[in-house]
């Protein structure tokens, strides 16, 4: 199967105190807006950890749902479907990834594994199942890009931040809108990559392959880096 789904509570916590930890390329305040996560409580551990136990309990039947849910629409056929899409698109095999359905955070990719994790919900928004396939699009696409570029390239070559963003950027302007949904018009969320939005897309729209487009994204970005 390309998608393993799971709920792990612990998992979540983890990955929320990090990303609230002030250590990443985001700040803290965004963050636990973004996550709807009161900042008295995003600066405490273990408020943090009491206020993602209630919610699990609160959410409890809605998360059992959810993965019911998602293990039957990602079933073989369909799995088998979007691994071949993707083989084709970034010219090697495409590794099977545990998805951990989050009661809080949004979605989140590994940048040096195949863990990845979505929003439980998301499956419920107003597109529907369409809202669910884009996010898994995204940040499985986001950690492919990051651990590709990171195969020929070192960090002293292009630093984590400028791997960060061309990933971000090629899994929403490059692939998502040119390879599965041509007629979106998706922006990307951070103000600080709009600027290479349209670089990126067309670099990706002109490529050879991906590796050819990765080349050149990657020496666009080391020569424009993120301010």
């Amino acid at each position: 199967m390309l998608y393993n789904f799971n709920i792990d509570q612990n998992g979540e916590y983890e990955i929320l105190k990090y990303m609230l930890s002030g250590n990443t390329i985001t700040n803290t305040v965004d963050r636990a807006n973004q996550y709807g996560i009161p900042a008295e409580i995003a600066k405490n551990d273990q408020k943090l950890k009491d206020y993602l136990n209630n919610k699990y309990i609160e959410f409890e039947k809605e998360l059992e749902q959810s993965l019911a849910y998602h293990k039957q629409f990602w079933d073989e056929k369909r799995c088998d479907e979007y691994k071949q899409k993707f083989e084709s698109i970034l010219g090697h095999e495409m590794p099977e990834y545990n998805v951990r359905l989050n009661c809080q955070v949004g979605g989140i990719s590994n940048w040096s594994g195949t863990d990845i994790s979505i929003d439980a919900f998301r499956y419920l928004y107003p597109f529907k199942s369409g809202h669910m396939v884009m996010l898994i699009i995204w940040e499985s696409m986001l950690s492919q890009t990051f651990m590709d570029v990171r195969k020929k390239w070192s960090s002293k070559e292009i630093n984590d931040k400028n791997v960060w963003g061309l990933s971000e950027l090629t899994a929403v302007a490059g692939i998502y809108q040119t390879d599965f949904y041509p007629q979106a018009d998706w922006i990307i969320g951070y103000p600080e990559l709009a600027p290479f939005h349209n670089t990126i897309k067309k670099l990706y729209a002109e490529r050879k392959s991906f590796a050819d487009y990765l080349e050149k994204a990657v020496k666009f970005f080391q020569e424009n880096p993120i301010g």
